[in-house]
């Protein structure tokens, strides 16, 4: 587990699209090299929240949990470019 976690965002009990909008919200208030905790109950969850990380370019440097309460430590990497300043 990282020793700083900078943001926590819980998602038990979320499903559908609704955890991956979270997170993405959350996300773009991270600065680089900021960790973000993300809580969930499902695996199903819990995969695409990786998946999600993969494709954003985010590090998943720790999991740990199980049986229905599951936690992905995400950091954001150095080089994260960021949307809002893409094109900028």
């Amino acid at each position: 587990m990282p020793r700083t976690v900078d943001r926590q965002l819980d998602l038990r009990g979320r499903v559908a699209v609704a955890p991956l909008a979270l997170v993405q919200g959350v996300s773009r208030c991270l600065a680089a090299g900021r960790v973000l905790v993300v809580r969930c109950d499902r695996t199903a969850t819990c995969r695409d929240v990786r998946g999600w990380a993969a494709r954003a370019g985010f590090e998943v440097v720790a999991r740990e949990g199980g049986a229905g309460d599951y936690r992905l430590y995400l950091r954001r990497p150095p080089a994260a470019i960021d949307s809002r300043t893409r094109g900028a």
